[in-house]
């Protein structure tokens, strides 16, 4: 989730913007959303098996930190 104009958006932005379309292509099994909404802290939710679900904030982060932050999701 990230908002359309925010500071604190910008990097997730950015990410989405240059990253999207390889990440889709690369993960076809996996459903990959994006949602906007003005005003939101932008943040990264990853659902996995059993209902667990995790939230990571990516307030303020670069484009780069966004793809860490998302790598370390993945991975988790």
């Amino acid at each position: 989730m990230l908002c359309q104009s925010g500071a604190a958006s910008a990097g997730a932005r950015e990410f989405v913007n240059k990253q999207y379309a390889a990440l889709a292509a690369a993960n076809t099994s996996i459903p990959i959303l994006v949602r906007e909404c003005s005003g939101v802290e932008p943040r990264i939710t990853g659902r996995f098996g059993f209902g667990r679900e995790e939230v990571v904030s990516v307030s303020g982060l670069s484009a780069a930190e966004v793809s860490e932050k998302l790598r370390g999701l993945a991975s988790a």
